[in-house]
């Protein structure tokens, strides 16, 4: 028998994705937000704060891209995402290529679980290699698979 995705996972094991952020991740998300901030949809406001030099993406589109990347990658197993800190490091634009990465940090044993309690480290880089969000996840991962159509 296969072993299953906690017992898959060992401490050090990377994984991740790159995504392009458009234009449309920024006009969908501050829909869903109701994020009228002016950094994230007037041009000329962004423009005039000479730190960013433009508008740039809300954290959370960020941050959600991170979330979902580590539950696409546990395949159905996780039973729970128990919760997610954030250091935002510098500010993604619209246009960016962003480099998810995680790496599984530790791992607890919990019988109950058929699994345990797994902690990730990851980081965000823009493809000018510098760090735009650093995440820390912790989620109950079981060696069952729970993805839907599984009997």
């Amino acid at each position: 028998m296969a072993a299953g995705m906690y017992d898959r996972l060992e401490i050090g094991t990377s994984f991740g994705r790159t995504i392009t952020l458009t234009e449309t991740h920024l006009v969908l998300a501050n829909t869903l937000f109701v994020d009228s901030v002016p950094l994230h949809t007037d041009d000329v406001a962004g423009r005039a704060i000479e730190a960013f030099g433009g508008r740039i993406m809300p954290g959370p589109v960020v941050a959600g891209l991170a979330a979902v990347t580590l539950g696409m990658t546990l395949e159905g197993s996780a039973i729970g995402y128990l919760e997610q800190v954030e250091r935002f490091k510098k500010p993604a634009f619209p246009g960016d290529t962003i480099t998810i990465t995680w790496n599984v940090a530790e791992k607890v044993d919990k019988e109950r679980f058929k699994g345990g309690i797994v902690s990730f480290a990851g980081d965000c880089r823009n493809d000018r290699d510098e760090v735009v969000l650093e995440c820390e996840g912790k989620a109950i991962i079981t060696n069952d698979d729970l993805s839907l159509g599984s009997p």
